[in-house]
């Protein structure tokens, strides 16, 4: 009884943990690998906009064009 309770739990749980990858298409490291990209670029921005905040003569479009073609490339796979 215990098995099969903990079994179905288990299940449960790798359903929950895989149904993204699968709608993705994606393996788990593939998924790291480009979840990790979006995270390198965002942080790239993250640090342009800072130091734009308190310089505003320094990266002015940097940071906006970084944003724009993450946003460009989530909207190509919003409509697929």
């Amino acid at each position: 009884m215990y098995n099969k309770h903990c079994n179905m739990g288990t299940r449960k749980i790798m359903e929950y943990f895989t149904k993204h990858l699968k709608e993705n298409n994606l393996s788990y490291f593939g998924h790291m690998k480009r979840s990790s990209g979006f995270a390198y670029q965002s942080f790239k921005a993250f640090l342009v906009f800072l130091v734009h905040a308190f310089l505003p003569f320094a990266f002015v479009d940097n940071g906006s064009k970084t944003i724009k073609k993450l946003n460009s490339y989530f909207c190509e796979e919003c409509t697929k």
